[in-house]
């Protein structure tokens, strides 16, 4: 548990941001990605890895799984003093993250960078 609203905010975006962008890479619109996808990153997960993307983190479905529906609806910003529920701890969902934007970066031909 944690109740760092911010925290999850900015890992639910790391998430749509990096699958989004991993989309537009293989051919999708900025249109399409918009409507399409929107803040869903459990659709942008499922998506990215029906074309190809393999994540490398196994937590990453698990945290996905968590997150997506709070991201959708921008939950994670205004939890009212609840907390979140995830997989593990806050360090471990940060490795995750950088993991899952890493395998993202080495998937698409980007250097890793540190």
């Amino acid at each position: 548990m944690f109740h760092w609203p911010a925290f999850y905010t900015n890992l639910g975006f790391a998430f749509e941001y990096s699958l989004k962008g991993y989309l537009a890479f293989k051919g999708w619109s900025d249109e399409k990605l918009r409507l399409e996808i929107g803040h869903n990153i459990e659709k942008a997960m499922s998506e990215a890895i029906q074309i190809g993307f393999k994540p490398h983190a196994p937590l990453v479905q698990d945290i996905v799984e968590v997150l997506g529906p709070l991201h959708k609806t921008n939950q994670t910003r205004y939890l009212n003093g609840a907390p979140i529920v995830t997989p593990v701890d806050h360090e471990q969902a940060c490795s995750c993250v950088w993991d899952h934007v890493q395998a993202v970066g080495s998937q698409l031909g980007v250097e890793s960078w540190s």
